[in-house]
């Protein structure tokens, strides 16, 4: 499913640029029943709760962002709720209530100060179906109306003193909230929390945290694909289209560069608007894969001969559609050919590459392995430059295009070689 866990003792250990980490603790209640995994912060140079210079804001938002976006609700926490920090400013903000109330806890921070405006946004986080929970608390009378809202309340047991939580709890009570001991660390102190009423329990004599890792889009690559998907719906207009690329004048100047490019059959371009009435929709998402391709990080030359490779396999597909006479179908062969190993190189399965990426159903189907129109072309295109030439053989001959492979192959060499001169 494109995610991986491992246990977290520490260091995490230095992680690679393209990561997005997010470590979850498992929640149980009094029979040791799974009832939800609290999601928290890691850098991706380390371990720490809170890193140097980070906020709770930035540390939630990063949470919030990578784990509920980036890998998604049901392959970090499953059928049970995720459990989720909120410092103040993303709290009154109401940015927090775009997540499914069902799927998630909301953990109001001990840092926040229960004002009016906090007071406010909660009334309105539960009149919108979502539960609160008052995390490491230790509040005064102030806090009061949100005991009112609260449904759990969290008490940090360690070191344990039964004698400093029995006023807290007996005031809880009072509230008819539920009571979550944390940082529970040996069988002592859960027998002693289970013995004065608390309901749920969390720390490290059940688990300790784990990192739940997923590889996803550099950012550069992440806009580019936010566009190609753009391009490819019919109902985005050119404007929409024009301002998103207005938003990023580095990578409008390489567009621009690369439609103006002889080795494209198009010159003159003079602007973003005249690039895209000239170049057409299909085009500009070719070309836009070509910037997708240029903005993946290539550190050595291994990583420069893949994107020649991939891009050389690309217009080999497109190719091989137009020797058909199946020009509507050339644009997204070459997309199939284009980003046929980029799930290899940036370590991301291709089934969570597709869905990043938006592509239509039949690319989508091509790369997955799967039937659809240009599965065969893609084929033919790998089985090709490996040199497998019975294989070559047994998909060429359907096709027809036996006796055309080698000046297509090296026109398709020769395209992609001028084209990376150019970029």
């Amino acid at each position: 499913m494109g995610v991986a866990t491992r246990p977290l003792a520490g260091d995490a250990g230095e992680a690679d640029a393209l990561s997005r980490f997010v470590a979850r603790q498992p929640i149980f209640d009094r029979e040791r029943r799974l009832v939800g995994y609290e999601l928290l912060y890691r850098s991706q140079m380390g371990a720490s709760t809170s890193a140097g210079g980070v906020s709770p804001a930035q540390m939630s938002s990063s949470t919030l962002v990578h784990g509920l976006l980036d890998i998604g609700l049901d392959q970090l926490t499953g059928p049970v709720p995720a459990w989720v920090n909120v410092p103040r400013d993303l709290l009154v903000s109401g940015a927090i209530e775009v997540l499914p109330p069902a799927r998630v806890v909301i953990e109001i921070l001990e840092t926040v100060t229960p004002d009016a405006e906090v007071i406010a946004a909660c009334e309105r986080l539960v009149a919108n179906g979502f539960t609160l929970a008052l995390d490491d608390f230790v509040g005064g009378e102030d806090w009061d109306p949100l005991l009112r809202l609260a449904k759990i309340v969290k008490f940090d047991v360690l070191p344990f003193d039964a004698r400093a939580l029995v006023p807290q709890v007996a005031r809880v009570r009072r509230y008819g909230a539920k009571m979550l001991a944390e940082r529970i660390e040996d069988k002592d102190v859960f027998q002693s929390c289970v013995g004065m009423g608390f309901d749920f329990f969390q720390g490290y004599h059940f688990r300790k945290p784990e990192v739940v890792a997923r590889k996803s889009l550099p950012v550069g690559s992440a806009r580019i694909a936010k566009l190609m998907a753009m391009v490819g719906n019919a109902s985005v207009s050119d404007a929409e289209i024009e301002m998103e690329l207005r938003g990023d004048p580095g990578l409008s100047v390489k567009l621009l560069r690369i439609v103006n490019s002889a080795a494209n059959g198009i010159q003159g371009v003079s602007s973003l608007r005249h690039a895209i009435l000239l170049s057409g929709r299909r085009a500009l998402h070719s070309w836009l894969a070509m910037l997708f391709m240029s903005s993946l990080p290539a550190a050595n030359d291994v990583d420069r001969e893949a994107s020649r490779e991939a891009l050389e396999r690309g217009r080999f597909c497109e190719l091989l559609a137009l020797e058909q006479g199946r020009r509507e179908q050339a644009d997204p062969a070459f997309l199939v050919g284009l980003l046929a190993s980029v799930d290899q190189r940036l370590g991301i399965p291709m089934r969570d590459l597709v869905q990043q990426l938006g592509v239509s159903a039949d690319v989508g189907a091509a790369l997955n392995g799967e039937p659809g129109p240009h599965t065969s072309l893609l084929n033919l295109a790998t089985a090709y430059a490996l040199g497998e030439w019975t294989r070559v053989d047994e998909v060429a001959r359907p096709l027809g295009v036996v006796k055309e492979l080698p000046v297509i192959y090296g026109a398709a060499g020769g395209w992609a070689r001028q084209l990376l001169s150019a970029a």
